[in-house]
């Protein structure tokens, strides 16, 4: 998303933000003439300088007290060492603007905290000619007898929860007679926990940049997204973008974001009986996500992004525009 805005409708300062110096009110009051917005994402992939709610308060005054906006996006509920939706609640008065991706994941935040925040659809993550290169890719595959086409799993991001070893050892029941791949990153390649060698194979990503498994997704006949827990997924906008159908987890708020074709996870993981009758209905056209509405997605985005700066920028600051929910009682009280 950082990598994105820059340069296009924003010049990004600090595009990491895991500098300790972001959570001290004195360094902030000394810099804060650098910068016009703070946007602050919270998500697992993304570093955040503070270590507590009180120390994020302590912050977000500061910038308060300096007159610079804040942005907050929510890019997954859960985040390791952050209570996202107590931090929400607890800084609704110091924030400017609160977004997220998904309108399922709005609902959940208005619920908890009584914020209502802006939805800003994550969009391709593919540029427009990569996106093009990679439908490409996609229409010659399909030229080709299909027969052979693997079922793929994509295990190249070391932040999502994926029930990959319990999918790989029931390879043969669930894949219909199609050989699973699994694509991994050096610090996941260890040996594979059962499964037929024939039917499962291991592609270890020495480079696991996005066009790259753009071309392994273009070949496959549906990707495969096993999460065990999480908000939304990259995966499944990477998925989207090269035009090949999705089965996932019916965790967070992924069919949201794109047609996907959903299986329930139950306390030992994903539902291998039902990921099995997933795989073996047919894939039509309702499956996957047009190019046209990619290209649509990524104006959306720079579009969404664009007017809630300048909206910020002016004051428009309200958050609470949701009534907080009643505390909702136990179950049998």
């Amino acid at each position: 998303m950082v990598r994105r805005l820059h340069g296009r409708i924003a010049r990004i300062i600090q595009p990491h933000g895991d500098d300790d110096r972001f959570a001290d009110g004195d360094w902030i009051h000394t810099h804060s003439l650098e910068w016009d917005v703070v946007h602050l994402m919270l998500g697992r992939d993304t570093p955040v300088p503070f270590r507590s709610v009180e120390q994020m308060t302590s912050a977000l005054r500061a910038h308060r007290e300096c007159a610079v906006p804040t942005v907050v996006t929510v890019l997954d509920l859960h985040v390791d060492g952050v209570p996202v939706l107590e931090s929400l609640e607890a800084n609704a008065h110091l924030i400017s603007r609160v977004t997220t991706l998904t309108k399922g994941a709005a609902d959940r935040i208005a619920d908890a905290t009584g914020i209502r925040p802006v939805v800003i659809p994550h969009g391709p993550v593919l540029n427009h000619h990569d996106l093009s290169l990679a439908r490409r890719w996609r229409r010659h595959v399909r030229l080709l007898p299909t027969d052979a086409a693997p079922v793929l799993v994509c295990a190249t991001d070391p932040s999502e929860d994926l029930d990959v070893d319990r999918l790989v050892a029931a390879a043969d029941r669930i894949t219909a007679g199609r050989p699973l791949r699994l694509l991994v990153t050096p610090d996941r390649a260890h040996p594979l926990a059962g499964g037929d060698p024939q039917r499962v194979e291991r592609v270890v990503m020495e480079r696991a940049d996005d066009l790259t498994i753009a071309r392994e997704m273009a070949r496959a006949e549906v990707v495969v997204v096993p999460l065990r827990s999480g908000s939304h997924s990259r995966v499944v906008e990477l998925a989207a973008d090269v035009g090949v159908p999705i089965v996932a987890s019916a965790v967070g708020h992924l069919a949201d974001q794109a047609p996907v074709r959903t299986v329930p996870v139950g306390p030992e993981g994903i539902d291998l009986d039902a990921l099995g009758k997933a795989l073996r209905r047919p894939f039509g056209f309702t499956t996957r996500s047009p190019q046209c509405q990619r290209e649509r997605a990524e104006h959306a985005f720079v579009a969404g992004w664009s007017d809630l700066y300048s909206r910020v920028r002016m004051g428009h600051t309200v958050v609470r525009s949701a009534a907080p929910c009643a505390p909702r009682p136990h179950e049998g009280q």
